[in-house]
């Protein structure tokens, strides 16, 4: 049996090679992470995910490109009901930020909404209002987060809390036929026939106003 004994490299070429490796780590890294805000900016979740979860298996980003790749992984995660994937990921991003800055949640008041919103999905409601009372304790008149109390209000049995949140707040363009559809259900809840019926109105009304709108278009209430 012959036996070959390797030679050993010399110190600096070790040095040169390892340098190359790390940097090759460091730079794949970041080109996932590009490709990833790239699929991103294009709509594209599912292939966004994919790049964002290769930059994070890679372990070469520092904490703030982390705390940025988990917090909009996260978001496409909500958007394509993996609520607690989402989860998942926006407990990550709030522990990077963290170690990065020492910034708390509330500090991150985006996050900590979509976590709580997330939390709904799944009916764990309790965890829910936890992040809204943080939210509600930095920041008390986030219309979006009210709207998820008054949610969550409605889910506990309790529609009187949710009408009396409801009509503190003021619908926006965006939102108002999803708001006028869920007053109306509370008050059909509380047998309340006459504004039940004033809220449908309503609903058709904008509806009728703006053909385009993607809630008239899920109640089917948009003209054809």
């Amino acid at each position: 049996m012959v036996s070959v004994k390797r030679k050993k490299l010399p110190l600096v070429t070790t040095l040169i090679l390892f340098i190359f490796l790390i940097s090759s780590a460091f730079a794949a890294g970041e080109l996932e992470f590009d490709k990833g805000f790239e699929e991103d900016r294009k709509g594209n979740s599912k292939e966004a995910i994919k790049y964002f979860t290769k930059a994070l298996l890679l372990k070469r980003l520092n904490n703030e490109a982390t705390t940025e790749v988990l917090f909009v992984r996260g978001v496409w995660y909500f958007s394509n009901g993996m609520h607690q994937n989402a989860i998942n990921d926006f407990n990550e991003a709030l522990e990077s930020s963290f170690q990065e800055t020492g910034r708390t949640p509330q500090d991150h008041l985006e996050t900590i909404l979509l976590r709580a919103m997330a939390y709904h999905a799944l009916k764990k409601n309790v965890r829910a209002l936890a992040d809204l009372n943080l939210i509600f304790d930095k920041q008390p008149n986030i219309p979006l987060a009210r709207f998820l109390r008054a949610r969550i209000a409605l889910d506990l049995d309790n529609p009187k809390m949710a009408l009396e949140i409801m009509n503190e707040l003021i619908p926006d363009e965006t939102h108002g036929v999803s708001f006028l559809e869920f007053r109306a259900k509370v008050h059909k809840k509380l047998g309340d026939s006459q504004q039940f019926h004033r809220d449908k109105l309503e609903i058709e009304k904008l509806c009728q106003e703006n053909q385009n709108n993607i809630y008239c278009k899920e109640l089917k209430l948009a003209p054809r």
